[in-house]
């Protein structure tokens, strides 16, 4: 009588160490979370803490934890973080904050400003430019604060 084989054992493809039989086990190879391509699980370092061995699409390869790869807590390698962060860099001048000395010379003389500066920095910027240092925003005539009459004074000293 034939009896049947036992199947061989799982093994870790890196280090051909046995898998144990878990059975809440899911194979993540193949499957793509975010950036990440997910390759081979890793061999545990504690019970537990099962890790998948990924590759982002922009090349790099990392281990990455099961927990944080299924829940989208990471998403790539940093690269993801490192394009949005590019995208959304203002030059020092277009920030809006008090760091920024020309928001802070239309932010002083704003209630004196036509509505069109008033409402919108963005549009005070494109029609002003830049505040060069050591100057401040000074009226040519002293009584209206608008695109004709505005100018970058330099300040006594």
């Amino acid at each position: 009588m034939n009896t049947p084989a036992e199947p061989a054992p799982r093994r870790y493809p890196v280090t051909g160490q046995r898998k144990t039989n878990r059975t809440s086990f899911k194979d993540l190879t193949g499957h793509t979370y975010g950036r990440w391509s997910v390759l081979a699980e890793v061999p545990k370092t504690r019970p537990g803490q099962s890790k998948w061995k990924c590759r982002c699409s922009c090349g790099t390869t990392k281990t990455v934890l099961y927990c944080t790869l299924v829940s989208g807590d990471s998403r790539s390698c940093g690269c993801l973080k490192a394009e949005k962060t590019a995208a959304v860099t203002k030059q020092p001048h277009e920030r809006h904050s008090r760091s920024n000395p020309t928001w802070r010379s239309w932010a002083n003389r704003r209630a004196r400003m036509p509505l069109e500066w008033r409402n919108s920095f963005d549009t005070f910027l494109a029609d002003m430019g830049p505040r060069p240092d050591g100057h401040k925003l000074t009226s040519m005539d002293g009584r209206r604060w608008d695109k004709e009459t505005c100018v970058w004074g330099a300040k006594a000293q």
